[in-house]
C-alpha cells in the first residue's frame, strides 16, 4: 500500500470518527449545563409528575424491573418509547388519549434519556 493511499484511507477513518462523534451528540435531546437542564428537558420532569407516571414507574423513572424507565430506555429507541407510551404495553394502559402525555411525549423523553444516560440524578432537577 502506498503512502497516498495510507493518507487516504487513514483520512477516511478520521472523517467516520468525526461523524460517529457529532451523531451521538445530537442523539442527546437534553442540554445540561452545570447540572442544570433545559427548559425542556425541565418540563419533561414537570409533566412526568403531573400525570403521575412515578405511581408505577417510581418519582425519578427507577421502579422494579420491568418499569424501571431508567433501566428501560437505555436499550430502546425514542420511537420505540414513545409507541409504547401511546399504545400501552402490558399492564400500562395507552395514553394517546392524555393530552398532557401527548403534547409533551418529546420532553418527557428527554427527561427520561437524560437520567437514563446517567446524566441526571434523582430529584427535582434546576433549570437552567
Amino acid at each position: 500500500m502506498t503512502t497516498a493511499e495510507k493518507l487516504f484511507r487513514y483520512s477516511i477513518f478520521v472523517l467516520m470518527q468525526v461523524l460517529a462523534a457529532q451523531s451521538h451528540a445530537e442523539d442527546k435531546p437534553y442540554q445540561i449545563i452545570d447540572g442544570k437542564v433545559d427548559q425542556n428537558t425541565f418540563q419533561g420532569w414537570q409533566a412526568y409528575q403531573d400525570v403521575n407516571c412515578g405511581l408505577c414507574h417510581g418519582d425519578s423513572g427507577q421502579a422494579a424491573p420491568p418499569v424501571n424507565l431508567v433501566k428501560s430506555l437505555q436499550g430502546m429507541s425514542k420511537q420505540q418509547f414513545v409507541e409504547i407510551v401511546i399504545r400501552g404495553k402490558g399492564l400500562m394502559p395507552p395514553f394517546i388519549s392524555q393530552p398532557k402525555v401527548t403534547e409533551n411525549i418529546d420532553k418527557i423523553y428527554s427527561y427520561l434519556k437524560a437520567r437514563s444516560d446517567g446524566a441526571l440524578g434523582d430529584g427535582k432537577p434546576q433549570q437552567q
